[in-house]
């Protein structure tokens, strides 16, 4: 299944689902690594990948053995990637979703998250740690009336919402608003578009073993994780190893641990090229 820009769709809209944005090939693999670990858990949720690359969904589930259950393509260079990410309720298929980096993996059932969308518009997870100030004040300005210190921060790779008024007008606040952050940081968006959406949106703050950053939660709570979000770093390289070997069957010598940051590139490349040469045939 494809979709024009517009996010108008030819197939039947799932009530619930989970949904990625891959643009360029690494992560596109990376979603497809972590949609597989979805489904080995949650074979009845159903998923969506909004990608720029031409492949089929009929390429990618005989391919790789699992059920991606709409590819939606989106002819725009990988730079625009957060451009549609702060517009994605418009090309979710979803009316309950769940919005998923392409950088995580999922360990536990997802379902209950769903019923997130009974009361609430939108739940992602509030840091509870300060942010990097230093960082977030000198590049990106603020429309709140308080100390960027005294307004909490939210991680925007891992969200849940429902397509109603309120997370319509949620979203679009935060597209207008990461436009005047000179398309530079979706994240410092949110905080200014929670405050300005304030009155109207219903938020529910997601517990962190839903989105469980690298560090984040003490040792004593991680065997409750149930979405791993990994990050961009050297761990990325045996998550994207993980999907290869059903690729092909003389892949192997390809996955070695990279010693620096060449050799990492450079078997993302043979890796991402392997992927497109077998979805592709």
């Amino acid at each position: 299944m494809t979709t024009n820009e517009r996010g108008s769709s030819r197939a039947t809209p799932h009530e619930r689902g989970v949904v990625y944005l891959a643009f360029g090939q690494k992560f596109l693999l990376m979603a497809l690594n972590s949609a597989n670990t979805l489904k080995n858990l949650n074979p009845h949720i159903a998923v969506q990948i909004i990608t720029n690359q031409k492949i089929g969904k009929k390429h990618i589930n005989e391919t790789l053995g699992f059920i991606v259950d709409h590819v939606t393509f989106i002819g725009r260079p990988d730079t625009d990637n957060r451009l549609i990410k702060t517009t994605i309720i418009d090309y979710c298929v979803f009316e309950h979703a769940l919005y998923l980096d392409c950088d995580t993996y999922v360990r536990g059932d997802l379902s209950g998250l769903f019923e997130i969308t009974e009361g609430y518009d939108v739940s992602l997870r509030a840091n509870t740690h300060p942010y990097n100030f230093n960082l977030s004040v000198s590049r990106y300005r603020f429309d709140i009336p308080y100390s960027p210190e005294l307004f909490p921060h939210f991680n925007g790779g891992v969200f849940v919402f429902k397509k109603n008024k309120a997370s319509k007008s949620f979203f679009k606040h935060w597209y207008k608003n990461f436009i005047k952050l000179e398309n530079k940081a979706d994240q410092p968006a949110l905080v200014t578009s929670f405050y300005e959406c304030r009155e109207k949106l219903k938020y529910l703050p997601l517990p962190a073993i839903f989105n469980a950053t690298p560090g984040y939660l003490p040792k004593a709570h991680r065997d409750k994780i149930v979405i791993v979000h990994y990050g961009l770093s050297y761990k990325s390289f045996w998550y994207l190893s993980k999907i290869s070997a059903k690729l092909s069957q003389n892949s192997e010598q390809l996955w070695k641990a990279p010693k620096n940051r060449i050799s990492y590139s450079f078997n993302i490349f043979l890796l991402v090229q392997q992927l497109l040469r077998v979805l592709k045939q």
